[in-house]
This record gives C-alpha cells, sequence and structure tokens, in this order.
C-alpha cells in the first residue's frame, strides 16, 4: 500500500513539475506566443459556455416538468426551444466577447530574473492586459460571468425541481396501492 502512495504521489510531483515547467518557458520566453493567447481563449470560453449550458439545461428541465398557473411561464413553456435557441447563442456570443481581451495580452517590461540552474538565468515577464482593459472591473465582471451568475440561474430551478420531485414521490408513496404497476420509476425499490 505505501509502495503505491508513493507511487502516486511521485506521478503527482512529475505531473505538477512538466506543468510548471510549460509555464515557465511559456512565461520565459521574450514574447507571448499567440498560441499561448489562443488557449487561453479557448480554456475559458468553453468553461463558461460549460457553466451557462448546465444553468439553461436546469431551466429546461424545470420549465419542462413544473407545471405553472403563470401566463408569462406558460408561454415560456410554449416557446422553450425558441428561448434556448436565443439563450444558446447569446451565452457563445458574450462568452467570445469576453474572453477577446486574452488576445492582446502581452509582457510588463520589468521581469523576475530566477536562476533555474548555475548556467542558465530565467526572466520571468508578468502578463497584462492592454491599457483599454479596466483590471479591476474586469476581473470582478470576470467572475460574475463566470461563477455568480449562471449560479443564480441554476439554483433556484434546481431546488424547486428537487422539491418537486420530493413532493410527487411522497404523494405516489401515499397513493401506492401495493400493487407493483402503481409505483413510479422515481421511486427506488
Amino acid at each position: 500500500m505505501k509502495d503505491l502512495q508513493r507511487r502516486f504521489c511521485s506521478c503527482r510531483i512529475s505531473t505538477f513539475a512538466l506543468v510548471a515547467s510549460v509555464w515557465a518557458g511559456v512565461l520565459c520566453r521574450p514574447d507571448l506566443p499567440f498560441f499561448f493567447c489562443v488557449f487561453l481563449f479557448v480554456c475559458l470560453s468553453s468553461n463558461s459556455v460549460s457553466f451557462w449550458c448546465v444553468s439553461w439545461l436546469s431551466v429546461l428541465y424545470c420549465v419542462r416538468v413544473l407545471s405553472f398557473s403563470s401566463i408569462l411561464f406558460r408561454a415560456i413553456k410554449m416557446n422553450l426551444s425558441t428561448i434556448l435557441n436565443v439563450a444558446l447563442l447569446v451565452t457563445l456570443l458574450t462568452s467570445c466577447m469576453m474572453f477577446t481581451p486574452f488576445f492582446y495580452l502581452n509582457f510588463q517590461t520589468k521581469s523576475l530574473v530566477l536562476t533555474v540552474t548555475e548556467k542558465a538565468v530565467c526572466a520571468i515577464k508578468k502578463p497584462l492586459f492592454p491599457g483599454w482593459v479596466n483590471v479591476n472591473g474586469y476581473v470582478v465582471t470576470f467572475i460574475c460571468y463566470l461563477t455568480l451568475m449562471p449560479s443564480a440561474v441554476m439554483l433556484p430551478t434546481s431546488l424547486r425541481m428537487v422539491v418537486y420531485l420530493c413532493r410527487h414521490s411522497w404523494s405516489l408513496q401515499r397513493k401506492e396501492s401495493g400493487s407493483p404497476a402503481a409505483g413510479s420509476y422515481l421511486l427506488v425499490p
């Protein structure tokens, strides 16, 4: 067992060392590679789209399963396909717009000098956004768009679904007449 733990630990350390060396290799270059900017853009925008898709899926299930007395929710239920298509298109476009400043990353003029070995010295430069990006405002918008807003959409609809499914399961248990056909697929035997 201890041998397995040592192997796992050494594997984690070597993976960390590989990732650190790749980052250090990118940050030690005299200029920031465009491929690195594209990689950041694709990773961040795809993560954002996936968070938002989970939120929209939660809304879809909530509107599809629950019955509402409000005229607004009935209208949404009738036009759900169109509304979801528009929501996904807007999500994709806003995610791409949100992360476009990553294409304009550049290095600051000062650098941090690290001695990697006795013969090699690496000057790590800090990537910066261009001057037209207010970094503090961008970070707040980034956090809100990537985490807070999808959670604010997903949590109420998910909780409403859980409450509905629990009530539905309890009502089926009360109505159950003892025959296996009276059970629901929601109830675990």
